[in-house]
This record gives C-alpha cells, structure tokens and sequence, in this order.
C-alpha cells in the first residue's frame, strides 16, 4: 500500500470501539495519507452516529456490497467481529481490495485463513493483521522453526469474559479466585471466547500454529486490565513476555493497547521511509 496515492479512501467494517478509534485517527490531522470513505454497521444508527463525528463525512452504506462495488474504496478495515472475516472476507479481497483484520480468532475458522492467502496472492491485495493487544510478535515469528513450546496464559477480570458455552463469567462469591476457567489449545480458546481470546489467534499464527499453541485462560476479580503472558521455548532459546494492558475506557472488553496497535499498523500500511519491526 506505500506505493500508492496519497489519499487512501478507507471503508470501515463495524463503528463499534474499534472501529470509531481508526476512523477517529484516519480522520485527525495526524493521518494526511488516508480517508474515511464510507462506513458499514449491522446497526445503521452507529455508523450515522460516527459519520456525524467525521470531519470527512463519510458515506454510510447499507450493505457490504456497496463496498465491494466502490472503486474508489482501497482497503477495509474489518473491526465487527469473527463472524464479518467468515461473511465478508473473502468477497473483499476477492474485489481486489486490501484488508485489515482486528477479529483475528474468525481467521482460525475452517480453512479460511489458507484460502485468503491464496485469494491475496492472485488478486494482489495485502492483508492486515496487527499484533494487538500483545508484545513479542516480531521475535516469535522469527523463532518459529526452532520453537517447541507456546504458551499463553491470560488473566482477565471475570465480568469481562464471555464463554459462548456458558454465557458471561460473573464473579461469585462462592468460587475460590483467581480461577482456571480454561486450558487448552488456541483453535479451541477461540471458538469459546470469540470475543476475548484474538491474541491466541494472533501468536498462534505468527508461530506454531493454533493446534500446538496452549491457552490458559484464567479469571481474577483483582485484575483491572488484562494480563498477557507468553511462554515460548525452543533451540533459540526461551523467551518470556508480559504486558498488563489497560482496558479501553468506553469499552472494558477491548484492550486499548489492540487499538494502539492498530493505528500503528495504519500508519506503517500506508506510509513511507524507515520502517522497524512489524
């Protein structure tokens, strides 16, 4: 994408927290090399409610197709959740447009993540995946031949995690805390907690793979933020990596170190010059 125009028009999949955030900095005078084009909720009344803030008054579409349709449109930015990479994805880097995912768990889905792979490199789009809401990814993706073990355990406050089997943790004064709630394989973290667990879906594909990377997931009442820690070993050696994020403050499920990455990886997509690590 550095090479080219300068204004990249930008369509913007899912005004939730994420969404508003990139479209907020797109539209700021800190980004002189994008704009938001047009914008695309299930729920219309949020994408009118973030045109309404947009100093590039963007087009609020009423279906994903009229993204696909608009040429001007170069690359979407998909922050609406797991279900969008399995309906959309495809179809938008089918359409010859690049794509930057934020609901990197929909990628472990089926063989989804090989066939936009294939798609990209005939259609010659790029695909996005920023590092999130966790530190490390550089190294790990360059040790990952020589990597035996990763593990990734994650401490979250119990009122923020969501297990589709069971429905939303709550914290109970009958349970004994802090409380293993999960332990297991990433592609099997993912599809339990959709909407907590994307830095699982994010190692795992900068390193071993979502069958070999192991998930801890535990539930602490005393933690305020969210607690990342990987473990990874191998013939390069042992690296040991902790970030203890803040949550976002209209949005107590979303990392806002995710949202920083994000940006970065904006800035780093569309820009020019020295560019140092991912």
């Amino acid at each position: 994408m550095n090479h080219m125009d300068r204004q990249i028009r930008v369509a913007i999949l899912g005004c939730g927290t994420i969404g508003s955030e990139l479209a907020t900095f797109i539209d700021s005078d800190e980004c002189q090399q994008a704009q938001v084009s047009a914008l695309y909720d299930l729920d219309q009344s949020r994408s009118i409610s973030l045109r309404n803030k947009l100093l590039s008054n963007p087009r609020v579409t009423e279906s994903i197709e009229e993204i696909l349709l608009d040429a001007d449109v170069s690359l979407v930015i998909e922050a609406a959740g797991p279900d969008a990479i399995q309906s959309y994805s495809k179809d938008i880097v089918l359409a010859g447009k690049h794509l930057m995912v934020m609901s990197v768990g929909g990628l472990l889905h089926g063989d989804i993540y090989a066939e936009l792979d294939s798609i990209a490199s005939e259609s010659g789009s790029q695909i996005f995946v920023p590092s999130g809401a966790v530190g490390g990814i550089d190294a790990i993706k360059a040790c990952r031949d020589q990597l035996d073990v990763v593990i990734l355990t994650t401490k979250k406050h119990p009122d923020t995690i969501l297990d589709i089997s069971v429905g939303n943790i709550k914290k109970d004064s009958d349970r004994k805390y802090p409380r293993e709630i999960f332990y297991g394989t990433a592609l099997d973290a993912v599809k339990r907690f959709p909407f907590n667990i994307n830095v699982a879906a994010t190692i795992s594909l900068a390193g071993i793979g979502p069958i070999r990377t192991m998930v801890k997931i535990v539930a602490d009442p005393q933690v305020s933020g969210n607690v990342h820690e990987i473990y990874a070993s191998g013939s390069s050696g042992i690296m040991r990596f902790t970030m203890e994020n803040i949550p976002h403050p209209e949005n107590p499920r979303t990392s806002y170190m995710a949202v920083l990455a994000a940006i970065e990886t904006m800035k780093h997509s569309s820009g020019r010059g020295i560019r140092i690590g991912t």
